[in-house]
């Protein structure tokens, strides 16, 4: 079996940039700090608007709930007044109808006074 033999690596002083470089290089990490907060700032942007979504939904649908509760609340109300119209006039149809009849009464007791009364005069004239 045969070893596998490490390369002699040696190992160098630090060299140092020229100025030139050291600007490159000042300018990369200043372009990937950019980026970072670019995609940091697209992602904040990305969750306010899927937020201002989600409680703009919500909001339409709370005042859809409420709109319905105050829609219901009229449609009922209405119905109870509609009903208690129509008892009352029930009520007075009913009232009516026993002043009409005690009218009616009066009126055939007068028109057979008044055909009687007739009656008498013509008997009368007769004889």
């Amino acid at each position: 079996m045969r070893h596998k033999e490490k390369p002699d690596i040696q190992r160098e002083a630090p060299v140092e940039l020229s100025p030139l470089d050291q600007i490159r290089q000042a300018e990369a990490e200043v372009a990937r700090q950019i980026a970072t907060a670019s995609v940091a700032a697209d992602t904040a942007i990305s969750e306010t608007n899927t937020q201002a979504s989600q409680i703009k939904n919500q909001s339409i649908e709370a005042g859809r709930r409420n709109g319905l509760t105050i829609y219901n609340e009229i449609i009922e109300k209405s119905r109870l007044e509609a009903k208690e119209i129509t008892l009352r006039g029930q009520e007075d149809a009913k009232q009516l109808l026993v002043q009409g009849g005690k009218l009616m009464d009066k009126a055939v007791e007068t028109a057979l006074r008044l055909v009687l009364s007739l009656e008498e005069g013509q008997d009368r004239n007769e004889h």
